[in-house]
């Protein structure tokens, strides 16, 4: 269990370690969840690392009101996921972000408490970094504080 998620804004990202060790196996994927759901745009991602291949880019994470017309539009370009709205982050299962990093773009204002339950959800699956673009444009980081103990 993560309990010391740290956040800090743009000027001050913490350093983290690459985690190189990747998903090799559908076993792997739907081991700790296998009760959830995976989340809108979630199949096309596991077979997309079950067939070894690699994001390039951060996998883009889509929530609020414009989430389902914005991830249509990036899908081709970019691995993409959707927290639809008025869903409960705890409710998808999160592991194909495991070993890397998520950046959520808000699309619509979203209460604070559900981007900080989403990011932990996220790095409680081991994303090694979790950034959010909020609807105000304000950049916001989540990541494993190794520090703290």
């Amino acid at each position: 269990m993560i309990n010391n998620i740290q956040w800090c804004g743009a000027a001050k990202m913490a350093p983290h370690q690459n985690n190189t060790k990747r998903i090799t196996s559908f076993a792997a994927l739907s081991q700790t969840a296998k009760r959830k759901r995976l989340p809108p745009y979630g199949k096309r991602l596991k077979e997309f690392l079950l067939n070894g291949h690699k994001p390039k880019n951060d996998i883009f994470l889509f929530v609020g009101n414009g989430a389902w017309h914005k991830a249509e539009f990036f899908k081709n370009s970019h691995n993409v996921l959707i927290l639809p709205p008025n869903n409960n982050p705890d409710e998808f299962d999160w592991s194909i972000v495991r070993g890397f990093s998520v950046l959520i773009f808000a699309t619509s204002n979203i209460h604070y408490n559900i981007i900080r339950k989403l990011a932990y959800q996220l790095l409680s699956y081991s994303s090694s970094i979790v950034r959010v673009i909020l609807a105000n444009h304000k950049l916001v980081i989540f990541y494993h504080n190794e520090n703290t103990q």
